[in-house]
C-alpha cells in the first residue's frame, strides 16, 4: 500500500483495459494486442542468441541427414517397402510350412526308428532261437549215433569185475525218440525261418523308408538354411535400411519445419509488427469517470476530516489522487498507504454505483501503514487507549467511514492490532477478529488447525464467531450489507 505509483499502474494497459470491461462491459477482443517496446527490446536481447543457436543446431543436423540420404532411393520407398513386406510375409509362410513339415518328418523318423529297433531286437531273438534249434538237432543226432555204436558192440557173457554170468537185458532204443524230437524241431526251425524271412523283409523296408525320410529331412533343412533363411535375412536387412531411411527423412522434414518456424519467430523478434493506431485505454474512460472519482475521493477525505479534502482530485494523466498541485510522493512515504486506501475506497464506490460487473469483496492490507505512530500532522491520532490504539483522529475517522460503507460490499481489512483504531466493530454485519496468543485473541492465526511443533491444541470450544475454521461467519459472507 506504500507504493508511489497509482494502484492502477501495475501493468497499466492491462489493468485499465480490464477496468473498461469491468465498468462498462466494453469488448476489447477486436483490438489487436501489441507488445510494449521495452519488452520487445528485452525479448530481442534474450531470444535472438538462443534462436540463432537453435537454428545453427538444426541446420547442422539437417546437413548430416542430407549427406546420409544421398545414397538412399529418393522415390518409391513406400512402394518398395510394401513389396518387400509382402515378399517377407510369403517367405515367412514358406519357412513356417517347411518347419511344420520338418517337425512332422522328425516325428515320423523317430517312430520309424523305434519300430525298426523293436523289429531288429525281435530278429536277434529269432536268431538266438534258431541257434538253439540247430544245437538241439545236433544233440539228438549225436545221441542216435551213440545208440548205433552201442548196438554194434558184443555183449560179454560174464561180468568183467566179478566173473558172474550175465543175464540177457533189453535196452530202450533211443534212435526213434531222438528222430521224432528232431523232426519236430526241424519243423519249428522251418517255421521260424519263414518268420525270420518276413521280418527281414520288413526291416529292409523300414530301413529304406528311414533313408527316404532322412533324405527329405535333409532337403528341408537345406531349403531352410541355404534358401529361405538367407532370403528372409536379406529382406529383413533391406526393410530395416528402408525404414531407417524413412526415419531420417521424417527427422529431416521435421527439423526443416522447426528451422522455418524459428526463422519466422526470429523475424518477428527482429522486426515486430508496429500498431497502426496506438491504443490508450485511459482515453476510453468517459469524463464522468474522472468527475465521479474526484467527488468520491473528496468525500472519503472529508469523512476522515482531512484538512485539504476540497483541494484533492483524481488526475487523468497519472490515474492517481493529487492534493492541490502536489503528487502523492511529495506527501512523504507515510501518507502513500493512506492516499492509496482513499483511492481504493473511491474506486470501490464507483464500482458499486456505476460498474456493469460488481465484485462484492475487497481486501485491504495495512491501509494506513506508516501513519499509525505519527505524533503530528493533520490530526492523525488525537488520543489513544491504554494499549496505544488510536481512539480519535483522522485514522479513527477513516475506519469509521469504512465501517459505514458496508452497503457497497464486503470489506476485509488486515492490520496490526495495536495500530487499528478502536472503532465500533460490533454493529450489524461488522466484526473484529484478533489473531495472536493474547488472552483476548479470537484465534491463534489464520490457519487455526496448524500448530507449532510440540504445541497442543486448545480444548476451548468455538465462541460462535467461527464456523468450520472460517475467518468470518457464513451469514456475514452471504449478507455483507
Amino acid at each position: 500500500m506504500t507504493a508511489e505509483e497509482s494502484i492502477f499502474t501495475t501493468n497499466k494497459h492491462a489493468a485499465l483495459s480490464a477496468f473498461l470491461t469491468l465498468f462498462y462491459d466494453q469488448d476489447l477482443s477486436t483490438i489487436a494486442e501489441y507488445e510494449d517496446p521495452a519488452e520487445q527490446g528485452l525479448r530481442k536481447r534474450i531470444l535472438v542468441p538462443r534462436i540463432n543457436d537453435q537454428i545453427t543446431f538444426y541446420e547442422k543436423r539437417i546437413g548430416e541427414l542430407a549427406d546420409e540420404l544421398d545414397d538412399e532411393p529418393a522415390h518409391g520407398v513406400d512402394e518398395h517397402l510394401r513389396a518387400l513386406s509382402k515378399e517377407l510375409e510369403t517367405l515367412s509362410t514358406k519357412q513356417n510350412d517347411a518347419r511344420t513339415r520338418l517337425a512332422e518328418l522328425t516325428v515320423k523318423i523317430s517312430d520309424s526308428e523305434k519300430d525298426l529297433a523293436a523289429d531288429q531286437l525281435t530278429a536277434a531273438r529269432y536268431d538266438d532261437l534258431a541257434t538253439v534249434y540247430v544245437g538241439n538237432i545236433k544233440r539228438l543226432t549225436f545221441a542216435a549215433g551213440v545208440q548205433e555204436v552201442v548196438d554194434e558192440m558184443p555183449t560179454p557173457p560174464d561180468c568183467p569185475l566179478c566173473g558172474s554170468e550175465l543175464e540177457d537185458h533189453d535196452h530202450d532204443d533211443l534212435r526213434e525218440a531222438a528222430q521224432a524230437e528232431a523232426d519236430a524241431i526241424i519243423s519249428d526251425l522251418q517255421a521260424l525261418t519263414e518268420v525270420q524271412s518276413t521280418l527281414a523283409d520288413k526291416i529292409n523296408s523300414q530301413e529304406q523308408t528311414l533313408v527316404g525320410l532322412r533324405r527329405q529331412q535333409e532337403q528341408i533343412e537345406t531349403q531352410l538354411s541355404q534358401q529361405l533363411m538367407p532370403e528372409i535375412t536379406k529382406s529383413q536387412v533391406t526393410i530395416a535400411a528402408l525404414r531407417a531411411y524413412q526415419e531420417k527423412a521424417a527427422e529431416k522434414d521435421m527439423l526443416e519445419q522447426y528451422r522455418a518456424a524459428l526463422g519466422d519467430e526470429l523475424e518477428d523478434v527482429l522486426d515486430p509488427v508496429e500498431p497502426k493506431v496506438a491504443f490508450h485505454p485511459a482515453d476510453q474512460f468517459p469524463v464522468s469517470f474522472y468527475t465521479d472519482m474526484t467527488a468520491y475521493v473528496r468525500h472519503v477525505l472529508t469523512e476522515a476530516q482531512y484538512a485539504d479534502a476540497e483541494r484533492a482530485y483524481f488526475d487523468k494523466e497519472t490515474f492517481d489522487i493529487r492534493v492541490g498541485r502536489k503528487a502523492k510522493r511529495s506527501h512523504g512515504k507515510s501518507y502513500r498507504a493512506f492516499f492509496n486506501t482513499v483511492t481504493l475506497l473511491a474506486l470501490r464506490r464507483y464500482i458499486h454505483e456505476h460498474a456493469a460487473h460488481k465484485p462484492t469483496i475487497v481486501v485491504i492490507d495495512t491501509p494506513t501503514l506508516g501513519l499509525e505512530h505519527q505524533k503530528s500532522g493533520h490530526n492523525l491520532v488525537t488520543s489513544r487507549d491504554g494499549k496505544g490504539r488510536p481512539v480519535t483522529g483522522l485514522l479513527r475517522n477513516l475506519f469509521d467511514y469504512m465501517i459505514d460503507t458496508g452497503n457497497q460490499g464486503q470489506l476485509i481489512i488486515l492490520n496490526n492490532t495495536d495500530a487499528t483504531p478502536t472503532s465500533t466493530f460490533d454493529v450489524e454485519c461488522t466484526m473484529e477478529l484478533v489473531f495472536g496468543e493474547e488472552e483476548d485473541a479470537d484465534r491463534p492465526g489464520f490457519l487455526g488447525e496448524i500448530r507449532e511443533e510440540g504445541e497442543s491444541v486448545p480444548e476451548t470450544e468455538p465462541d460462535g464467531n467461527e464456523e468450520d475454521g472460517a475467518l468470518f461467519p457464513a451469514d456475514a459472507l452471504e449478507n455483507p450489507e
